[in-house]
């Protein structure tokens, strides 16, 4: 177990290396006042001639459509109005420890996805949202400052991991909390609190913390401010376009209070690459190399109707990894030796930290897609399957049906008693069940034993009326005469979901299935109990 402690040290150990400079800290003190003035605001800034000259090339950029050219800072102030000055030059005010003795490789790959989260954040507060886009352009540049600290601290260990993730596709933030048991975006949060800046970046980068479950409810839920779901879309945007998770755009077009339309997005994509360019420009940094990102949103979506496909075949090969004992291949797993160096870097903040061994999946996983492909990639895990292996895999069947606007079905088949003088059951009843399915040409269906007496056939783009249809055919199947066995009973309860929402639970699926099981066990035997819930 990772000790939460190691987060706090590391933090402590940054205190000194990375402090805002003083410009920054005066900047603070100067806007903390009710009635700021401006004169001593623009002596304090122009101390700084880099950060002067930084601020009037990006105030004079594009992506500020200013009408007339801003001189000095003096003009930038009266322009823009000290709130958005201000928040500019804590944006640029950065330790300089942070950048020092970065290799320049790393650091193009930061800026890369820094500024397209900056400017992204900003297009989609003004765009989306109709805000001003001054806290969103801030809130994008300090987001991801831990990541640097982290190349810092843990040295190439922690470059080799990023490499690995990168090439994975794999989110980085959940990888950080497997490895280490915290995320560069807790520690950044920390440390912006550290240097006192507003409550409102802090709380919008914390906001988007990754939760134990992979969740992020700070940033979903009604109350959560709009800066915090801002960068939750900037965060996923920039996923796609720099890191190649193309299977986050579902959710970039249903995330949040305010979601993204189709149009919003191509044009927010169509002017992103350029602005981005030009604030590096504007910056005097170095990019990584990068496709035309309007090229990527297009092939994202190619790969969306591809992914399906994929994710069935992985998912198959999974559950049947979970039974043989044959090595999983959650990719996650492939970044072991890697987590293992991350951990031996990790441990002097922690004497007697040792590396964790390779980590044993319980559940399978996939991919966010399309409807899973066809009977042949059925998934069927043929020892136990407790309910929380369920819950998961229906959790990921759910995120599928969500992006395809499809329905989510759960049918709980339970073997009925062969002699109720003794309870005992007659054998080869879910074989048999298992079997039905298995010969059907059903897109998208999962079957998961419960236990010795149940199986749960979870079943994607299948509605409450297709439901009632495989549950008669199957009980005409059961009643057959196979090779002189006699006809067998099962009690059969059934749940759909019409369309699942971005927080449904899919434990009331099993829940309102469960129920109907039980509802046809006291009706009697080969009857099948549905409901539809919302």
């Amino acid at each position: 177990m990772h000790d939460p402690r190691v987060l706090d040290q590391l933090v402590a150990a940054s205190r000194e290396l990375y402090s805002l400079p003083t410009v920054a800290v005066r900047v603070l003190e100067l806007t903390s006042h009710p009635a700021v003035d401006s004169t001593q605001l623009k002596r304090c800034i122009e101390q700084d001639p880099a950060l002067t000259a930084k601020l009037l090339r990006v105030v004079n950029s594009s992506l500020f459509g200013m009408a007339s050219q801003v001189a000095d800072v003096g003009q930038a102030i009266t322009i823009l109005g000290i709130k958005p000055l201000k928040l500019l030059v804590l944006g640029f005010c950065l330790p300089e420890g942070l950048f020092q003795d970065q290799a320049g490789e790393v650091l193009a790959w930061y800026w890369r996805r820094t500024l397209t989260k900056a400017v992204a954040a900003r297009e989609v507060c003004v765009q989306v949202w109709k805000l001003s886009g001054d806290e969103g352009f801030v809130v994008g540049l300090l987001a991801d400052l831990g990541l640097l600290a982290f190349v810092q601290g843990f040295g190439e260990p922690y470059v080799r991991f990023l490499r690995r993730v990168h090439e994975r596709g794999t989110a980085l933030e959940q990888a950080e909390r497997r490895a280490l048991g915290f995320d560069h975006r807790q520690f950044t949060g920390r440390l912006v609190d550290q240097w006192n800046l507003p409550h409102k970046l802090r709380d919008a980068i914390l906001a988007n913390v990754i939760q134990p479950d992979g969740s992020l409810p700070a940033v979903v839920e009604e109350t959560a401010s709009p800066l915090a779901a801002v960068l939750h879309q900037a965060d996923l945007l920039t996923e796609l376009l720099c890191d190649s998770r193309s299977g986050v755009l579902g959710e970039l077009l249903e995330c949040g209070r305010v979601p993204l339309t189709e149009e919003q997005l191509n044009a927010l994509v169509a002017t992103l690459n350029e602005k981005v360019e030009q604030l590096a420009e504007v910056l005097r940094v170095e990019l990584s190399e990068c496709r035309d990102y309007s090229e990527i949103l297009a092939e994202s979506r190619r790969q969306l109707i591809l992914i399906a496909n994929d994710a069935a075949i992985e998912l198959a090969q999974r559950a049947q990894n979970q039974t043989t004992g044959h090595e999983p291949l959650q990719p996650e797993l492939e970044l072991v030796d890697e987590v293992q160096s991350l951990t031996a870097a990790v441990a002097r903040y922690q004497p007697g930290m040792k590396a964790p061994r390779a980590p044993v999946v319980a559940a399978p996983s996939f991919g966010t897609g399309t409807k899973l492909a066809a009977t042949h990639n059925t998934a069927v895990v043929h020892e136990t399957a407790p309910h929380d292996v369920l819950r998961e895999q229906l959790s990921l069947a759910s995120q599928v049906c969500r992006q395809t606007h499809v329905p989510l079905s759960l049918l709980i088949v339970e073997q009925g008693v062969a002699d109720p003088a003794t309870s005992s059951y007659s054998n080869g009843a879910l074989e048999r069940c298992e079997s039905y399915f298995e010969l059907l040409d059903t897109d998208g269906k999962l079957l998961l034993p419960l236990g010795q007496h149940k199986l749960a056939v979870g079943l994607i783009d299948c509605d409450r009326r297709l439901v009632g249809e495989l549950a008669r055919g199957m009980v005409k199947f059961l009643g057959n005469d196979h090779a002189g066995r006699k006809p067998l009973t099962v009690h059969l309860g059934a749940a759909t979901v019409t369309r699942p929402s971005p927080n449904f639970d899919v434990a009331r699926l099993i829940e309102a299935a469960e129920r109907c099981c039980y509802a046809s066990r006291t009706a009697g035997g080969n009857v099948l109990k549905s409901i539809e819930i919302y």
